[in-house]
Parts: structure tokens; C-alpha cells; sequence
């Protein structure tokens, strides 16, 4: 579950929204990762957003069943 945060945070070289196809790749790349997904997130997350301050709240909430 996440909230609309994560993927409208303004950032990169044009500071666009990161969108859904990479904030999807992030999932994904968190979810294949042998570290902590939650680092995995949030650096790709500061990576995007660089010194731009946050626009929106950020929630991304993980469940394995």
C-alpha cells in the first residue's frame, strides 16, 4: 500500500514528478533486493529528490504474506 507522495515528489534534472513507471521500478528493485527494502526505497527516493524539499506526505507500507 502507498500513498500518491512517493511517486509526485518533484526531483531529477528537469524536477518532474518521479511518476509511476519509476516509482514502480523502485518497488520493484526494493522488493529484489537483498538489503533492507526500506533503505533500498528511501535512497532511490533522496536520490530522485535531491535538495528539493518534499511536496506531499510519503507511506509506503509492505506486507508479506
Amino acid at each position: 500500500m502507498y500513498t500518491d507522495g512517493y511517486y509526485d515528489q518533484l526531483g531529477g534534472d528537469r524536477m518532474l514528478s518521479l511518476g509511476m513507471d519509476l516509482f514502480m521500478g523502485h518497488l520493484s528493485k526494493a522488493v529484489k533486493s537483498s538489503d533492507d527494502n526500506v533503505v533500498t526505497l528511501k535512497e532511490e527516493y533522496d536520490n530522485w529528490r535531491g535538495q528539493l524539499p518534499p511536496i506531499d506526505d510519503v507511506l509506503v507500507i509492505g506486507l508479506q504474506i
